[in-house]
């Protein structure tokens, strides 16, 4: 990413791990890079990955760890799935290093942007549940008893406030969100 120095009067590069939030071009990097970056994955990896913006969810089964050697002097180094390691591996390759601490470990349940998935009965019962984490929801609550202590919402926390109802709601329910929502849009 380059970034314009008033000072020096020179463009500023930085390497930034995975896509850079509130750039102007960002809405098509986030749809079509993520995207490109997937099937490219399955189509040369066999990966079963899908991408939301730049968090990449893959599917994979619990027991297949990979141990790499290390290259150049570095360390060997223990994935917690194969996918996850071909993922990073392809990404690296067209330049979007991956962020490390955003690895989560391959298992049944996890949480993804404050919703918990969870997939361990989906051997016996077929089913697959999305709910959302206890820190979400409370948040919510919290945010939204200040409003009703105050009689009113300020318009800039409008919009906050009505995206994580959405993210809630639609892990909650899938296709209520709107109805759900509708009270405080209007």
């Amino acid at each position: 990413m380059g970034i314009y120095n008033l000072d020096s009067d020179t463009v500023d590069l930085y390497k930034v791990l995975g896509l850079s939030f509130g750039l102007t071009a960002a809405p098509v990097i986030f749809n079509y890079l993520s995207g490109a970056i997937c099937a490219i994955s399955t189509v040369f990896g066999g990966v079963a990955v899908d991408a939301f913006f730049d968090y990449f969810i893959c599917v994979n089964q619990v027991d297949s760890p990979i141990k790499v050697e290390g290259v150049k002097g570095q360390q060997e180094q223990l994935w917690p799935s194969k996918t996850q390691w071909a993922l990073d591996n392809i990404a690296s390759i067209i330049s979007l290093d991956l962020e490390p601490s955003k690895h989560k470990p391959t298992r049944p349940s996890n949480v993804l942007l404050r919703a918990e998935g969870d997939m361990s009965n989906f051997k016996s019962d077929k089913t697959i549940s999305f709910r959302p984490t206890v820190r979400r929801r409370t948040e919510i609550i919290r945010v939204l008893k200040i409003c009703q202590q105050n009689g009113k919402m300020k318009p800039c926390e409008t919009p906050t406030i009505l995206g994580r109802l959405n993210i809630l709601l639609s892990t909650s329910y899938t296709s209520v969100r709107r109805a759900g929502t509708q009270p405080l849009v209007d």
